[in-house]
């Protein structure tokens, strides 16, 4: 399903968008090989110690979850929904993508609202939670997608900003993972045994920015992005958003507004309960699935911007 925005008829048979159009399905499919094989080897690992650790219904719905993906992914659903859906309605996917977020949110509140076992639920989105690893895996998904998408004109300034942009998203998805201590489970170094607040391998927890700092800075990113999609919708009517510039990688499409625009507000909202304001229905856990929300948001972005760029049209360095 093509991501760009005001697509023309011509750039959508152009070779070039056919071929990033169907290497995009590839990719996912191949993803979801992977995230299937690690999501069923991690309950298998589990299984292996059951006397000591017996599986709990989350964990075996995770691996029940991660053999559908390893399905799905094997027989190549996605790159044959892409080829058959090339002429889909653009309109139509975008409000499918704006009122996602919302609609999943709100179902998200019911659920949160007539809660009662909010242990079972901390299982659902503790560490190394499928939540996490979907975190993880959209992060690296879009940290791919502009590296590709920067390395195609490494001499415009627009393209070295990309990878810029890759390697923050790579960062983050690394962070997600502990830089791989969740899957090897080794033991943290000094420093991070003595100044990191969870003991593990990552910087958002070291102590200094832990807690009250880093839900402050994560709040105002998330509050920036969602001004910047209002800004994309103001200058796109105006016709100032160009692809293959850097205006095109700072705002994100309007469409994406709900991925970023709820989680600020949740984070907001998690603010103020460290400040010793009660929000019954809020745990410091729920910012995983507002995190997730982002992370899914700078996917969908890295598609759009992916399949946007490199098809000769006629911009300016911004």
């Amino acid at each position: 399903m093509p991501l760009v925005s005001n697509p023309s008829q011509s750039l959508k048979k152009t070779g070039s968008y056919q071929k990033n159009l169907l290497f995009l399905g590839r990719i996912t499919d191949g993803s979801l090989i992977a995230f299937g094989i690690v999501l069923i080897f991690t309950v298998l690992a589990r299984l292996l110690n059951i006397f000591d650790s017996p599986l709990s219904m989350p964990q075996i719905f995770q691996g029940l979850l991660g053999l559908l993906l390893f399905i799905i992914g094997y027989l190549r659903k996605v790159t044959l929904l892409l080829k058959a859906s090339q002429e889909t309605n653009y309109t139509i996917l975008k409000r499918i993508l704006l009122i996602f977020p919302f609609v999943a949110f709100s179902l998200f509140l019911i659920y949160r609202i007539q809660l009662e076992d909010i242990k079972a639920y901390g299982r659902l989105v503790e560490e190394g939670s499928l939540v996490e690893w979907l975190t993880f895996l959209f992060l690296l998904l879009s940290a791919f997608l502009f590296f590709i998408t920067g390395t195609k004109q490494l001499n415009k300034l627009a393209n070295k900003f990309t990878l810029a942009t890759s390697s923050l998203a790579f960062v983050l998805a690394m962070e997600e993972i502990s830089w791989g201590q969740m899957i090897f489970n080794w033991q943290s170094p000094e420093f991070f045994s003595q100044f990191n607040s969870q003991q593990e391998t990552n910087i958002h927890n070291i102590i200094f920015i832990s807690g009250e700092p880093n839900t402050l800075l994560v709040a105002l990113v998330l509050f920036s992005l969602s001004i910047f999609c209002l800004l994309n919708w103001l200058l796109g009517v105006k016709n100032k958003i160009k692809p293959n510039t850097i205006a095109d990688v700072i705002f994100p499409p309007f469409f994406l507004i709900g991925y970023f625009s709820l989680g600020a507000l949740v984070y907001f909202a998690l603010l103020l309960q460290i400040r010793g304001t009660e929000i019954p229905i809020l745990i410091p856990r729920d910012q995983e699935i507002i995190e997730c929300f982002f992370a899914l948001g700078v996917l969908l972005h890295s598609c759009r911007i992916y399949l946007r760029w490199g098809h000769n049209l006629p911009s300016k360095e911004t």
